[in-house]
C-alpha cells in the first residue's frame, strides 16, 4: 500500500506575498542574530528566546496570511438544567443542616503563561546589538508599505504577531 502525500500549494494571494517576504526578512534576521552572539555575552543568554520568537511570528504571520478574516467565536454554552434527582429547596443533609440545592462547583486552575523573559525597554536589541541596526530599518520600510498597511486593515490581529 502506497501512501501519496500533496505538496502544500500555498494560496496565491497578496497577503501570502507579504507573509514570504517577512519569513525571508525573519530568516535573515535569525543568521545574523546567530553571528553576533558568537562574542557577546549578554546577547547570547537572551539570543535563544529572541530566535524562538522570531520562529513564531513568522509561523504565526503565515498563519494569518492564509485565513486573513478571523474567524467568529462561538457562543458560550447555555447552562444546562440540573440532574431531575437534585436536592429540593428544603432539603435537610444526613448532619440536620439545609442541605445546598446547588454543590459547590469546583473550578480549574488556568494554566500559567509561559514566562516571557526578554527586555522590556525601547532599543534593548540594538544596544546588545548594534549589527541588527539595519533590520530595524528594514522592517520600519516593510512595515510602511501601502500592500502592507491594507493587510493590516483587513487582518488587525496581526498587530499582535508585529
Amino acid at each position: 500500500m502506497y501512501i501519496f502525500r500533496t505538496a502544500f500549494v500555498p494560496p496565491d494571494t497578496e497577503a501570502w506575498a507579504l507573509a514570504e517576504r517577512f519569513a525571508l526578512f525573519v530568516g535573515r534576521l535569525r543568521m545574523s542574530l546567530g553571528a553576533a552572539m558568537e562574542d557577546n555575552g549578554p546577547l547570547m543568554s537572551v539570543g535563544a528566546r529572541i530566535w524562538n520568537r522570531l520562529t513564531e511570528a513568522a509561523e504565526r504571520f503565515a498563519l494569518i496570511a492564509a485565513h486573513p478574516v478571523a474567524r467568529t467565536r462561538r457562543r458560550p454554552a447555555e447552562p444546562t438544567p440540573g440532574p431531575e434527582n437534585a436536592a429540593p429547596e428544603n432539603a435537610v443533609s444526613e448532619d440536620g443542616t439545609p442541605a445546598d440545592p446547588e454543590p459547590a462547583r469546583r473550578l480549574r486552575a488556568r494554566p500559567k503563561k509561559p514566562l516571557r523573559l526578554l527586555p522590556r525597554g525601547y532599543g534593548w536589541l540594538a544596544r546588545m546589538a548594534p549589527d541588527l541596526v539595519p533590520y530595524g530599518i528594514e522592517l520600519a520600510y516593510f512595515l510602511a508599505q501601502p500592500e502592507m498597511a491594507e493587510f493590516l486593515a483587513t487582518a488587525p490581529r496581526l498587530w499582535n504577531v508585529l
